[in-house]
């Protein structure tokens, strides 16, 4: 597979701003790589295409909102320059050390002091708005910078409790570009409903948006049909989303990510596969939770760790034999991995399709039901 394979033309317009609110209205285009077709359904009809004794897959990674309006100090200037912060992940709670990405990166060095305000707009900060201070203490040559909040003197708790309430959810770049102002990133909508009904462990910055399409009604007409559940967590890595900058993509290389198959979630699996049962991935990263996971034998088996292995080829998918996802931005890694479940061929006739007929794209977007 290479990019120009999955690269499109994207009309802005299918890349939804904000949530709908009703997920009864999400449209769903399932595709069945077996016979060719393409039907257009809505998403509660994902319930007829689901047995007892099936097993869905869902990534339980629970997005907080740690990302941050600041502003650097400038030495030999008297302004200080905007920027935006997402922390990535607590490295030392004692110290209150953080691993983050930074925009714009490229003057963000060593000894550098940041100030973080509360959520609003920057050309409208005053003084009495100053929460946080904190240091660069590297240099590196990505947007990945390792901060200290200094002279803070609480817990770690303390301190994430006052993360949780200046900041707002670190919402995709090609989201909040799309969107007109500060203010509408910041609308209290994105921080109740950029999450999924099966968030439960923190530590990612990027929401596995499929399961946004899951409420709690559905979960239940799955539950009394016999349907098992059984959740995986993969923290995304920061740049999954991000096109991917190689034509050859088995030469790309993927981020660092945590990962965590429980014993029992495994078995809840496995035992789906004994009884010849279907697997459903909820999302592409659920699916490489799970074929990440995989033994020699086909089985499921506990894993707790990093991975950054890069799924490409239909040959590494073994286990899920459905794939529920979004549609993806030309050229990502969602997008690649979604090429190989479904077939390069078949995939471009299915985004031709829902280009065609108006589908949503991207976090916010509708669904499209891979059937192998």
């Amino acid at each position: 597979m290479k990019i120009s394979d999955i690269t499109f033309d994207l009309p802005k317009e299918l890349i939804v701003k904000k949530p709908n609110l009703n997920k009864n209205d999400n449209k769903m285009m399932v595709v069945n790589k077996r016979t060719g077709t393409i039907e257009h359904k809505m998403f509660r009809d994902i319930v007829e295409y689901l047995e007892k004794g099936d097993c869905i897959v869902a990534n339980d990674s629970k997005v907080e909102p740690y990302m941050f309006n600041a502003k650097k100090e400038q030495k030999n200037s008297n302004e200080d320059s905007d920027i935006t912060v997402v922390l990535i992940r607590e490295l030392n709670s004692q110290d209150h050390m953080w691993s983050a990405e930074v925009d714009p990166a490229r003057k963000m060095r060593q000894g550098n002091t940041i100030t973080f305000y509360g959520g609003d707009d920057l050309s409208e900060l005053k003084e009495d708005k100053f929460v946080l201070e904190a240091e660069v203490l590297d240099n590196t040559a990505s947007k990945v910078r390792t901060l200290k909040f200094l002279s803070f003197k609480g817990t770690s708790k303390e301190l994430k409790n006052i993360l949780e309430t200046i900041g707002f959810m670190p919402l995709p770049k090609e989201i909040r570009s799309s969107i007109a102002n500060q203010k509408q990133v910041q609308d209290p909508c994105h921080r109740n409903y950029y999450t999924t009904v099966f968030g439960k462990q923190t530590g990612g910055n990027i929401l596995p948006y499929a399961g946004r399409h899951f409420s709690a009604k559905i979960l239940k007409q799955l539950e009394l049909k016999g349907v098992n559940l059984s959740n995986v967590t993969l923290h995304i890595g920061v740049g999954t989303l991000n096109k991917i900058p190689l034509e050859d993509v088995s030469k790309y290389s993927m981020p660092v990510e945590k990962i965590l198959v429980s014993e029992s979630n495994a078995e809840i699996v496995n035992n789906s596969i004994d009884h010849g049962k279907k697997i459903c991935a909820i999302g592409t990263s659920s699916l490489r939770a799970i074929e990440n996971s995989t033994s020699v034998d086909n089985k499921v088996t506990p894993i707790s760790g990093i991975i950054n292995r890069f799924i490409y080829l239909e040959s590494q998918i073994n286990v899920c034999d459905m794939l529920l996802t979004n549609f993806h931005l030309p050229g990502t890694v969602p997008m690649v991995i979604s090429s190989a479940f479904g077939g390069v061929d078949l995939m471009k006739e299915a985004y031709t399709k829902a280009i065609e007929n108006n589908y949503k794209f991207f976090v916010y977007g509708d669904a499209i039901l891979i059937l192998k």
